[in-house]
């Protein structure tokens, strides 16, 4: 009989991305040959959602089944990669806090969306999944209170690209940090901003430790970002621009700025357009892509979401 041969791993890899969910499962549970990679294309991305018209017979069961599976089978946490979180309801914050404990190894990306306020005693616990050292990339999509200021006390040094939407609560009059921030900062590539809200006024003050000195990326709908104090030296680094254009825009402040953004109506697209082309030199190489081109450079690269697929797994 002859021996057994077992196909080069980059093959295997290669045949098992083209399969669903159901079929990665069995994959992973038949076959001890192909369970490792099949497992990790399983358990990349995991995606928690909770609809709002079934929160509760399904927040707890999801949480409880996700912490079951990890709990039983802990060598699955190795393979998560992107973590999202998503509530259309009432947040329940056991389910909650006890996804954001999972002692998750080598997570990168990490994704919450709820549309309400989020509470306060939720803090420790985004704090617990902000800290985490592998962590590169975050996106909140959420209705904060004075939490927003607090959740990054603990970051990771190490996270590159953030994006927040959505936040709309009133800044108090008296930040818990009044002082700058002394520590290490955090050093980003990418920063997004999505609508318009108190939070602002702490971003661009030095008791905010986030660095915007190196950005890459920037796409904000408030073009006043631009004249933060704290963002000056990005304008010797920007390489894509997504800001809502007006005539006060100086796009030649942008030496390296290759992709800018524009949201024009057909009436002023041309009017704007050459006043902002005006005092670039002839060497530009300014090019106006949609906003989609620089959602997808860097800033706003959401993964395919599988659901997450529960169940208890070999090692």
């Amino acid at each position: 009989m002859r021996p057994h041969l077992l196909l080069p791993q980059e093959l295997v890899d290669e045949c098992l991305g083209q399969l669903s969910a159901i079929d990665l499962k069995a994959c992973a549970l038949v076959c001890r040959s192909w369970s490792h990679s099949a497992q990790r294309a399983l358990f990349k991305d995991v995606f928690v959602v909770v609809p709002e018209d079934n929160v509760n017979a399904s927040g707890g069961n999801l949480s409880n089944r996700l912490e079951e599976t990890l709990r039983t089978s802990p060598h699955l946490i190795r393979h998560i990669r992107s973590l999202r979180l998503r509530r259309e309801g009432e947040m329940d914050l056991e389910p909650f806090q006890r996804v954001c404990n999972i002692p998750f190894t080598h997570l990168e990306d990490l994704y919450i969306n709820y549309w309400r306020v989020l509470a306060p005693q939720s803090e420790v616990a985004l704090q617990q999944l902000l800290s985490l050292s592998t962590l590169r990339r975050v996106h909140l999509e959420c209705t904060f209170d004075s939490t927003f200021t607090s959740i990054w006390d603990r970051c990771s040094l190490n996270i590159r690209h953030v994006s927040v939407t959505n936040l709309t609560y009133n800044f108090p009059s008296s930040p818990r940090r009044a002082q700058p921030y002394s520590g290490a900062r955090i050093v980003l590539e990418s920063l997004q901003l999505r609508g318009i809200g108190g939070y602002f006024v702490w971003l661009e003050r030095d008791v905010c430790p986030l660095d915007f000195s190196r950005l890459v990326v920037l796409s904000v709908t408030d073009a006043s970002v631009l004249r933060w104090s704290r963002m000056a030296p990005a304008f010797q680094t920007i390489q894509a621009l997504d800001v809502p254009h007006s005539k006060a825009l100086d796009l030649s402040l942008f030496p390296n700025c290759c992709f800018s953004a524009s949201n024009l109506t057909t009436s002023s697209r041309q009017s704007i357009l050459s006043k902002l082309l005006r005092p670039l030199p002839a060497s530009s190489r300014l090019y106006f892509p949609t906003s989609a081109v620089i959602h997808n450079y860097l800033v706003n690269s959401t993964p395919s979401w599988r659901i997450f697929p529960w169940g208890i797994y070999p090692e």
